[in-house]
């Protein structure tokens, strides 16, 4: 019996006040890297002072065929 492990795909963002904003928003956190390492530009400027809420998606890619 072949036991085939799950692919899933995540997509996260981060929902909170920005600043310039007007109300809430979501903002994509960029998931694309395979390394440990991140460009500066994949950061996202938080503030000490707020609350976000981190939003995690998943979706299994392979469906399990009976």
């Amino acid at each position: 019996m072949l036991v085939q492990l799950p692919q899933i795909r995540c997509a996260l963002s981060v929902k909170g006040w920005w600043e310039g904003a007007g109300a809430q928003e979501d903002r994509a956190v960029p998931t694309r890297s395979r390394s440990g390492l991140r460009p500066n530009s994949d950061w996202i400027q938080v503030h000490a002072d707020q609350e976000y809420v981190l939003n995690i998606d998943c979706k299994r890619l392979n469906r399990r065929r009976v």
